[in-house]
């Protein structure tokens, strides 16, 4: 009886090491996770930044053609 109480004893102390690396794996998982969560995240504002920066260089572009055009007709004007 003693050594089935032994025998139960050592199967649980192993079972609930077992269920500890578990844990930690579980844990070590989860941060992961966050880090690759909060690393999208800043790949997302960086692309939001860069995204409105493109819209403004288009914009300024076509303000410059614009504005270049202008200048050809004016340019016409005063040509001999």
């Amino acid at each position: 009886m003693v050594k089935q109480i032994e025998e139960i004893s050592n199967a649980l102390i192993t079972f609930t090491e077992g269920t500890d690396q578990i844990n930690n794996s579980i844990f070590e998982v989860s941060d992961v996770a966050i880090e690759a969560a909060n690393r999208t995240q800043n790949i997302s504002a960086a692309t939001q930044q860069q995204l409105a920066s493109m819209e403004e260089i288009s914009s300024s572009s076509l303000a410059l053609a614009q504005l270049a055009e202008e200048l050809q007709s004016l340019v016409k004007l005063f040509k001999i």
